[in-house]
């Protein structure tokens, strides 16, 4: 017998539907859910094999009905583009014109709802049936709707009116809550805690689409912009009938950020600020204009990295993968210091952030710290910029140990875009040179007198042949024929190959 995928058992015997998206309809809509569970809310085989077959015939007509949908709008744009250009031209600017004549008419119904503002205030203060409910519970998604709505208003308003119910019964309602309902909702809102706080959230901005191509899409565009203009008019008039204290939203600003946000820290104090960033969050989902600004009163918001990797995240995946190679304890320790100072000086960022710009802040910082500031008591509990208004008073990191430190994080970053975590190594090449090393390479790169090698090649080793390595006999003879460095391959080769020492 075949198994019915879509019926599976939770974990305390209860069964469940399950239905995954088919993935030509999560292409068609992105933000459809994967996978949908719905409880059955029983425990009898016989009972959930009925509602799941139920949902799955629900399921497999919704699917249909989408697939049939595009596929009539592939083949009407298809049609369209077919048309001669003229015919064409003709066909668009009609349905251009057509929607004008609605925008028009929509606009002049949606000034006369804003003239009645107060007979609508007077409705649903007035009457029992209405009470409970705001006007974003009424249906306004075309002209002829708000014309009936309107009308409906004007005899509810009348004085000579004697029963109000045959009217609002003809009020087309989006959502019918009963004053009940509504009141037990209140109820659950004002028992919530009333301050929110959340670390990290993600929120996707709606790409923009391309224009409408076909008298078809222009429809469906124009009339998505009237709902969302009746949207507004709507939550205009009841935010003007409230008169309550609640902050205005400030979306005000020009600017059309493509990129998605990241909100950290956010805190909500009161019920205002929760309806107040929920309000633009809608905003910012549908594209509207939305600023980084206007989150501000409520978080830290910062555009979406590729990805969501902070460098105290980067340090710790890399600690993990490589410190099982480390042999001593120190470098375990000062391996961890330095990660902590990189994040001290620069902020624990999303690795994408990191610039140029940051790593020279980093090392000209690293050059006016103290060395070991994490163990040495007058510095153990000093924050960075402590530490850089106590200059003067203390020896600064020589240049040796802000190399150190360099090499080891270098090795991190690199490892890093090896991994694909980041796109380029923003130490790369970075190094510190003073004046004292300077003198030091150039001494060590002086020739060495007569003197000097009559004392190397006449010393006990070379003389009774008392060398512990044979590079230890042969590298400064090399040297002293070619004259070339230890690190050069030229002398790494003629010693691997020479054949007395085969």
């Amino acid at each position: 017998m075949q198994k019915l995928n879509y019926l599976q058992v939770g974990r305390y015997h209860t069964f469940y539907f399950r239905q995954r998206t088919p993935l030509d309809i999560i292409t068609l809509i992105p933000r459809a859910k994967k996978e949908v569970k719905i409880s059955l809310h029983t425990k009898c085989k016989a009972d959930a094999l009925v509602k799941a077959r139920e949902h799955k015939v629900m399921f497999d007509l919704l699917f249909t009905q989408i697939r049939e949908r595009q596929q009539s709008m592939e083949r009407e744009l298809t049609v369209f583009k077919d048309i001669d250009p003229e015919m064409k031209r003709q066909l668009m600017l009609e349905q251009r014109t057509k929607e004008a004549i609605l925008d028009q008419q929509f606009t002049q119904q949606l000034y006369s709802l804003l003239e009645r503002k107060g007979r609508i205030k007077y409705a649903f203060n007035t009457f029992p049936d209405l009470e409970g409910l705001t006007l974003s519970d009424i249906d306004l998604s075309n002209v002829d709707k708000i014309n009936r709505f309107i009308a409906i208003i004007d005899l509810l308003s009348s004085p000579s009116l004697s029963d109000p119910t045959p009217y609002i019964e003809q009020i087309a309602f989006k959502e019918r809550f009963t004053y009940q309902e509504q009141s037990a909702a209140n109820e659950r809102r004002s028992a919530a805690e009333p301050s929110v706080s959340i670390a990290r959230m993600v929120v996707k901005r709606q790409k923009p689409k391309p224009p409408p191509s076909s008298p078809n899409q222009l429809k469906n565009h124009a009339k998505k912009i009237r709902e969302n203009a009746s949207h507004t008019v709507v939550e205009l008039l009841k935010s003007d009938m409230a008169h309550d204290d609640a902050p205005s939203l400030r979306t005000d600003l020009p600017d059309h950020p493509k990129e998605d946000l990241v909100l950290e820290g956010i805190t909500l104090e009161n019920e205002a600020d929760t309806h107040n960033f929920v309000k633009l969050l809608a905003l910012l989902e549908k594209g509207e204009d939305v600023t980084l600004k206007d989150f501000e009163p409520f978080s830290k918001p910062v555009v979406v990295p590729k990805t969501m990797l902070k460098v105290s995240e980067l340090f710790k995946k890399f600690y993990d993968e490589q410190s099982s190679e480390w042999q001593s304890e120190k470098t375990h320790t000062t391996n961890l210091s330095f990660y902590d100072t990189f994040i001290d000086i620069v902020g624990d960022r999303f690795v994408d952030e990191l610039t140029y710009e940051h790593a020279n802040l980093y090392i000209e910082t690293l050059r006016k710290l103290p060395p070991n500031r994490k163990k040495l008591k007058a510095f153990k509990d000093k924050s960075i910029d402590d530490l850089l208004a106590m200059q003067g008073t203390f020896e600064p990191m020589k240049s040796a140990n802000v190399n150190k430190n360099l090499e080891r994080l270098k090795s991190v970053f690199i490892w890093a875009v090896q991994r694909k975590y980041m796109q380029v190594n923003i130490l790369e090449r970075m190094r510190v040179k003073d004046k004292v090393q300077r003198r030091q390479a150039k001494k060590q790169r002086e020739r060495f007198t007569p003197k000097e090698l009559a004392l190397i090649f006449n010393s006990a080793k070379y003389v009774d042949g008392k060398h512990n390595r044979t590079y230890e006999h042969w590298l400064p003879l090399l040297g002293l024929y070619l004259g070339a460095r230890l690190g050069e391959p030229l002398c790494v080769n003629l010693l691997l190959n020479h054949p007395l020492l085969r």
